[in-house]
């Protein structure tokens, strides 16, 4: 008794199913037929059925590219406000050259000291002067003590090659050259100081 209860239901529900689909299929017909008598309204269904196809290629290509279906276009980049400031480059002949630098507007002053740290021991950019500091200095930390006016840089120990030519006194041009440009683009220090894991030694003069 329960198979044909429900056997019957299955036959009620895809009689339905067959209704509905032939009256959709004879609504597309009529709509087919009037589409060949208005003009205007061919056109209409033209337009939107290509705009939807546009709108959904552009949806799966945002999906495919993890992009915003809003991000119409792209973000308006920030502007970085840049200033001038002046820097001492040690030179071969132990003169001291005055170059400058274009640099952002950095939030402290420790991030500008070791902007001009790495200014001055990379060199001149129109005279060589890379042999007054021939080893690459890396910075670990930067120190500002304004009660003392003092900014300190702590450097990761120098790695010596075979080839290396070092000149006598370039340690010292280079930390006066350094003191100096401190002095000029960052107030009240006096004093800098060059450090190795926190020691106070020479650096590569040993």
């Amino acid at each position: 008794m329960n198979t044909l209860i429900i056997f019957s239901s299955i036959k009620r529900f895809f009689v339905k199913i067959g209704r509905c689909l032939k009256s959709f299929a004879d609504k597309c017909r009529n709509f087919k037929l009037s589409m060949k008598n208005d003009l205007k309204a061919r056109k209409r269904v033209i337009f939107l059925s290509l705009s939807f196809l546009f709108v959904v290629d552009y949806i799966m290509i945002c999906y495919h590219m993890d992009r915003n279906v809003f991000d119409f276009f792209p973000a308006i980049p920030i502007q970085e406000s840049y200033h001038k400031i002046n820097i001492f480059i040690p030179a071969k002949d132990g003169t001291i050259l005055e170059e400058s630098r274009d640099v952002v507007k950095y939030s402290s002053d420790e991030r500008l000291a070791l902007f001009i740290f790495n200014e001055v021991a990379r060199g001149s950019h129109f005279e060589n002067t890379s042999a007054v500091v021939p080893v690459k200095l890396i910075v670990r930390k930067v120190w500002i003590d304004a009660s003392n006016n003092v900014c300190a840089f702590d450097i990761e120990p120098i790695i010596f090659s075979d080839d290396v030519s070092v000149i006598s006194g370039s340690e010292k041009m280079f930390v006066d050259a350094l003191t100096r440009s401190i002095k000029a683009n960052i107030s009240g220090i006096t004093n800098v100081k060059l450090l190795e894991r926190g020691v106070n030694t020479r650096i590569w003069e040993i």
